[in-house]
């Protein structure tokens, strides 16, 4: 008897269709599986799947990203009560800026810059100047005295020199400081009370997580005002709150109010809130702005900063 040998396919024809679904063996499901994984087509969706710019979106605004910067430091400051802060910059700060005021009785419009620089290890000390543009209408309130005749001014407002000294370093930072302002403009140009101002002030600043606490007490002094027929200058009270709070990896929330008396006989005392965003893409630059208003002789104004910052 003579027996015929037939040689055995290395893997079992499969019919086509519903049963070839069912029985599919390993080796082709994994064919199938690797197919879908190598298909160009399935990664050019995703890439340009508008989930992509969402999910980068998310990643940047998670708690996450925020809870892994730490509490805010010295290069974290606030807009408008930048130098009656405990804290200190790394080194320097350089910042220039746009500020304007709009209210009935006129608008101000000023470019400023911003300097500070670090001694040591417990000093600071800065100036700050602004080239300004201001108008009045007649009547109008300024330097304890009614404007007589509408203007519209341009030049330097009165520069501020500051320095401060951190006496408590820690959770909790605490300075002393000062700072004193001087006219430079012409007293009749309605830019400059024409009078030489200082001021003493305690800073404090305490973090906590993702935020710190800022704020100060303080004393001035003026001296009499030399704008038209000049008021009197006084001693007069200042003192301001604020917070920088972490909202992510790049983005800080500030807010501040801020108080200052009657600088001269017959000058109502001001009062201002902003609230602001500080973006700081790169470990040396910050762009940072503000809106807000007031009360007092800043009554139905409305206030705006925004400013580029540079430091190191």
């Amino acid at each position: 008897m003579r027996f015929c040998h037939r040689r055995r396919s290395a893997a079992p024809a499969v019919a086509p269709g519903l049963v070839a679904n069912i029985g599919t063996d390993r080796a082709g499901a994994s064919v199938a599986r690797e197919t879908r994984r190598r298909d160009p087509r399935r990664r050019f969706r995703f890439r340009h799947s508008p989930l992509v710019p969402a999910l980068a979106l998310a990643l940047l605004i998670s708690p996450a990203g925020a809870s892994a910067a730490g509490p805010p430091g010295g290069h974290d400051r606030l807009l408008v009560s930048f130098a009656e802060d405990a804290a200190l910059v790394d080194k320097a700060w350089i910042e220039f800026g746009a500020l304007a005021r709009a209210a009935d009785e006129g608008d101000d419009f000023g470019l400023g810059l911003r300097a500070a620089f670090r001694y040591g290890r417990d000093v600071e000390a800065g100036i700050e100047t602004v080239l300004l543009d201001r108008e009045r209408e007649a009547g109008a309130p300024l330097f304890g005295v009614e404007v007589p005749t509408s203007f519209g001014h341009t030049g330097a407002a009165d520069p501020t020199i500051y320095g401060k000294y951190r006496l408590l370093r820690g959770a909790c930072d605490l300075s002393l400081g000062a700072r004193v302002s001087i006219p430079l403009a012409p007293h009749d140009s309605g830019l400059t009370s024409g009078a030489v101002e200082g001021r003493g002030f305690v800073a404090f600043r305490g973090a906590w997580r993702r935020a710190a606490l800022i704020g100060h007490l303080g004393i001035g002094a003026s001296e009499d005002g030399r704008y038209e027929q000049g008021a009197q200058g006084k001693t007069f009270a200042t003192g301001s709150l604020g917070a920088v709070v972490g909202l992510a990896r790049l983005w800080n929330l500030t807010a501040e109010v801020d108080y200052e008396g009657g600088r001269f006989e017959g000058e109502e005392e001001r009062g201002r809130g902003l609230v602001g965003l500080d973006w700081h893409p790169t470990v040396n630059l910050r762009v940072r702005g503000g809106l807000g208003s007031g009360w007092g002789r800043e009554t139905g104004a409305i206030l705006g900063q925004a400013a580029l910052v540079f430091h190191f």
